[in-house]
């Protein structure tokens, strides 16, 4: 890939409000869509551990489904976990992580993992990064509500994830 990389999240996203249930057609319409449009990377869904309520396939985005997509060439398949998915009591859980990505990048479709967390669990989740790296998958964290962050914070933050 190049240094720029365009990184579409509408189907993740943009499941709050449907409750991840996206048509399949529809999904794989969307994929020949962001090919058109130059988009690298498509955000499919999430993955998540437990179920409360009716979601769809792109909540959970497991493997099994990701394999009946038509998926254009050139196209990275990527999917996100809340940190709070891998976290016990604070504390990562590499446990919870191997049974949310139980194959390697290279028997997955998916390639690409963001982890997104709020900074007072970043720490614990970059423990993530050495296992997830370790099948094979190139991981991305989220940090969410960054703006409410001074540039000290981040700046140590960023320091600590270039150690990984």
């Amino acid at each position: 890939m190049s240094s720029q990389v365009f990184l579409d999240c509408t189907l993740r996203d943009g499941g709050y409000y449907n409750s991840w249930d996206f048509d399949h057609e529809l999904i794989n319409n969307y994929l020949i869509a962001m090919k058109a449009v130059g988009v690298d990377v498509v955000e499919l869904g999430f993955r998540m551990t437990g179920q409360k309520g009716f979601k769809g396939a792109c909540a959970y985005t497991n493997d099994a489904f990701v394999r009946t997509l038509e998926v254009p060439e050139g196209i990275t398949l990527c999917v996100m976990i809340n940190a709070s998915e891998i976290l016990v009591n604070n504390k990562y859980n590499e446990k919870i992580l191997s049974t949310l990505f139980p194959e390697t990048a290279e028997i997955s479709r998916i390639s690409l993992v963001r982890i997104a967390c709020h900074t007072y669990e970043f720490m614990e989740s970059l423990h993530a990064f050495k296992f997830l790296n370790s099948k094979g998958y190139r991981v991305a964290f989220n940090l969410m509500q960054a703006s409410e962050c001074d540039s000290k914070e981040l700046i140590l933050l960023a320091k600590e994830a270039i150690k990984y």
